[in-house]
């Protein structure tokens, strides 16, 4: 059986050979398999990074690919909230509240 028809079984709930795993809001965990924190991971290149992701998910013999996630408060770095990168391992913290009042958010369509 294939990684895709295990994944399709399970949720179909019929028999498998094993159940299926998949690494679950991995980004940040497929860096620090390389030692790469999310900040130095911007520097690698999209080429070395679908290695990365590719190599981090055949450890596991991971069923499903899922990609960028653990990265969420770069969109709040985007539109201009402090962040910080931590540790290797570590996502993005969110170093002081962003939206404080309701005309935070006002402020916030602007930019889009």
């Amino acid at each position: 059986m294939t990684n895709k028809q295990i994944l399709l079984d399970a949720i179909r709930l019929k028999p498998t050979p094993r159940q299926p795993a998949i690494i679950l809001s991995g980004g940040v965990w497929s860096n620090k398999q390389i030692g790469l924190s999310l900040q130095d991971s911007f520097d690698i290149g999209p080429e070395k990074a679908a290695e990365n992701v590719i190599r981090a998910n055949e450890v596991v013999n991971s069923d499903l690919v899922w990609t960028a996630a653990g990265c969420n408060n770069l969109v709040l770095r985007a539109v201009g909230a402090k962040t910080t990168f931590s540790n290797v391992g570590v996502a993005t913290s969110v170093d002081e509240p962003f939206i404080e009042e309701a005309e935070d958010i006002d402020k916030l369509m602007h930019i889009f």
